[in-house]
């Protein structure tokens, strides 16, 4: 060490330290209880120049607890490593490694203050996250935090290849609020649940923001059951009683698993009572699934195009096969337009029509050229009293 100019070096080694007591001597009201076997802590201190200082430090600890109220999390340890700098005109620390078996996560760090201003600046980046072991000891650890809550109220599993998380405020307290924080991320095998919709995603890959209170999903792709989704935008409010919600996808939809959805998306007795009464439906078609605006009063909007399936419809005799066309539904009805297809050994084309919801029940229809098996149709419209009696 060279006194004279504030140079040298020097290490510093503790051992057998209690985290708990560290904790209660200089963070008395932290949340959040540390319980672990005694820790060895080693600091290496530089000194470059007067006013200059860079402190780098390693703690060996395997295994330890977090806890808060009564509940515990175990988590597993395989490098912590840190860092503090000093200087005339900034201060910084440093959490230049971490890696956790589990929850499983790597996650680097970097707070800082400068003295040309009053702002702390934080910089946090995770890698290859876990979202289930994560998710699991964050809600046992937040306690009554509602952002956290909302956050893996969606996010079930999966993993977030990078996230980073960036905020700014004058003390240590602001950097946790949500006007402040930013979190970016990606992921990957994702399990989201939709809110308010009884609506589980799977393989759900994409880019996620998190910015005043508000979850962003943008270029989604996810799996409905057998059906690929893909172009998907998403929007949630994670406080608050209405809350914004929107999800819009592209939908290549396998037609056998869609009746029991559209049953939970819909909130329409009349539809939902011919919904029931489909039969061996099978078939394919491309659509937009939309819903919104806010988490407890969500509308549903259904396009679908390039329709081709095959079903039973009960009251009606013979298989219905649709090869060709579109449907909509709306919450103010549902529409079909050029639908090409038979009834029986019956074909029609171009057939197009419509309902309003709320007014008097009349399907107005219209067809192009049609061939119709009489020795079928015949019988069944004879099968109708009103008909009948004509």
């Amino acid at each position: 060490a060279d006194s004279r100019e504030s140079r040298g070096n020097t290490r510093i080694q503790l051992t057998r330290l209690q985290p708990q007591v560290v904790r209660d001597t200089f963070f008395p009201e932290f949340a959040l209880k540390m319980q672990a076997a005694p820790v060895d802590l080693t600091i290496d201190v530089n000194l470059d120049g007067p006013g200059q200082m860079r402190a780098d430090i390693g703690v060996s600890i395997s295994e330890f607890s977090l806890a808060r109220e009564n509940k515990i999390v175990e988590m597993r340890n395989r490098e912590l490593k840190g860092r503090f700098d000093l200087d005339k005109n900034s201060a910084a620390v440093s959490l230049t490694e971490l890696v956790l078996d589990y929850p499983q996560m790597s996650v680097a760090g970097h707070l800082a203050s400068s003295v040309h201003d009053a702002q702390l600046r934080m910089e946090i980046e995770g890698r290859n996250i876990d979202v289930k072991t994560t998710r699991q000891a964050a809600l046992a650890l937040s306690g009554e935090n509602n952002v956290i809550r909302g956050i893996f109220g969606v996010l079930k599993g999966g993993t977030v290849p990078l996230i980073t998380l960036t905020a700014q405020g004058q003390a240590l307290s602001d950097l946790g609020d949500m006007d402040t924080l930013v979190i970016r991320g990606q992921m990957r095998d994702g399990d989201i649940a939709i809110p308010g919709v009884q609506l589980d995603l799977t393989d759900t890959a994409g880019d996620v923001v998190i910015s005043r209170g508000i979850l962003e999903g943008e270029n989604l792709r996810a799996r409905l059951g057998n059906s690929n989704a893909e172009n998907g935008k998403l929007t949630v409010g994670l406080v608050g009683d209405e809350a914004p919600f929107h999800l819009e996808i592209d939908v290549r939809a396998d037609l056998a698993q869609l009746p029991p959805i559209l049953d939970r998306l819909i909130d329409n007795k009349d539809f939902r009572s011919e919904l029931a009464k489909i039969e061996d439906l099978n078939g394919n078609a491309n659509g937009k699934l939309v819903l919104g605006e806010d988490i407890n009063n969500v509308n549903v909007t259904v396009a679908a195009s390039d329709i081709h399936l095959s079903a039973r419809y009960r009251g009606i005799p013979h298989p219905v096969a649709v090869t060709g066309g579109n449907f909509s539904y709306t919450p103010t009805g549902i529409g079909i337009r050029q639908l090409h297809g038979s009834l029986g050994k019956s074909t029609f084309t171009d057939l197009s029509g419509g309902l309003e919801w709320g007014k008097k029940s009349e399907l107005e229809m219209s067809s192009g050229p049609c061939n119709i098996y009489l020795a079928e149709i015949v019988p069944w419209l004879a099968s109708f009293d009103a008909l009948r009696d004509e």
